[in-house]
């Protein structure tokens, strides 16, 4: 259930970094992260079928999990936020009928 909630919110954070002239070089990095989220979690997905010590399991993939997400709001989210801030200060976000 979090990895779907983690997908959606990554494609509508990218989406929103896409359609509000947000940098590239910063969108590719923080979509760059976002892959890599990605293609972590479905190790871990694929490590449940290891015959594996689940109370360490689950211990060492909550620690990561916090560790990630903290690391992804303090910095990347923060960059965002202050970048939308600053360009979109007062208005209305920037809305695009494309469909990315």
């Amino acid at each position: 259930m979090w990895v779907k909630y983690a997908a959606e919110h990554f494609e509508a954070e990218e989406h929103l970094m896409r359609t509000q002239g947000y940098p590239y070089a910063d969108y590719k990095e923080h979509h760059f992260k976002h892959n890599l989220f990605r293609e972590q979690t479905a190790t871990l997905t694929l490590n449940l079928d290891r015959d594996l010590d689940l109370d360490q399991y689950t211990v060492t993939v909550s620690k990561w999990l916090i560790e990630w997400f903290y690391d992804q709001v303090q910095n990347d989210d923060k960059k965002l936020a202050v970048f939308l801030k600053a360009h979109h200060s007062g208005n209305r976000l920037l809305r695009c009928d494309c469909p990315c």
